[in-house]
């Protein structure tokens, strides 16, 4: 028991810090690149096109989670889009519309449902894309560390097929997080939930530990797959990182030293 509880305990603090490493790298790569590209009147059109090309992959699954869920809490909707479409907030790859406001509670699964969704997706396009056995468990950084490098051998940079297994791993997985919209009901959520889980704690005596316990060990092996498959993607961000940065701010000094002349 003390074990499981162990590996429960270093993969949840591992996916948090996946996720707030995917929140930094999505910030500068989409957003502060992205809105300076956008910015440049020349090119703007053709990089939201360009940019809703490349990520068409993630932004199909992040609106069709939406669509799943919402029709699963039987929240109507009205329309489904995929193309780009700029907005005073900057560029919208794709949207899905309510008849009607959803309450809070259900507005926040519809919210998360593409973070669950799309990173479940991520593991079979790993697993048959690169012939990759995924690692089900981990017992510390130095395993996950070891896997990854013995992926990195089934990678080859050369194949067309592994191009494109990369393309829709960088694709989706940067749009698994939720957008600001997709979040703005999770406030109340989390409080609901927290207030739930205390009243469970108080009443019943069933702490954190308990309730991981007594789930499936399936459970954890899937969110290991997960968490492999997200480590991989930010891997994949961070390369880009640098490169494109130096890029959006090139492009902008170009543009800046046009304007003068």
């Amino acid at each position: 028991m003390a074990e499981t509880i162990e590996q429960w305990y270093f993969s949840l603090g591992w996916l948090l810090a996946i996720l707030a490493a995917f929140y930094v790298t999505k910030v500068l790569l989409l957003e502060f690149a992205g809105h300076s590209l956008m910015s440049i009147p020349i090119i703007n059109t053709l990089f939201a096109w360009l940019l809703a090309l490349v990520m068409l992959p993630g932004t199909i699954v992040h609106e069709v989670c939406h669509f799943v869920a919402a029709t699963f809490l039987f929240v109507k909707v009205t329309n489904v889009s995929f193309t780009p479409k700029l907005t005073d907030g900057g560029l919208s790859l794709g949207r899905v519309q309510f008849a009607k406001k959803p309450d809070p509670f259900r507005d926040a699964l519809i919210g998360i449902a593409p973070l669950i969704g799309g990173s479940a997706i991520l593991v079979p396009i790993v697993a048959w894309g690169f012939s990759f056995p995924m690692p089900s468990y981990f017992l510390g950084v130095s395993h996950l560390v070891t896997e990854l490098s013995a992926l990195r051998t089934n990678i080859d940079p050369s194949s067309t097929r592994d191009l494109i297994v990369l393309w829709l791993l960088f694709s989706i997985g940067n749009s698994v997080f939720p957008s600001k919209s997709d979040r703005r009901a999770w406030g109340l959520a989390g409080i609901l939930i927290v207030l739930l889980g205390g009243a469970l704690w108080y009443f019943v005596g069933l702490s954190p530990s308990d309730l991981l316990v007594r789930l499936p060990l399936s459970v954890l092996e899937i969110v290991n797959m997960t968490i492999f498959a997200l480590t991989l993607v930010l891997l994949i961000d961070l390369a880009l990182l640098t490169p494109v940065l130096m890029l959006a701010l090139l492009l902008l000094v170009l543009a800046g030293r046009r304007r003068r002349n």
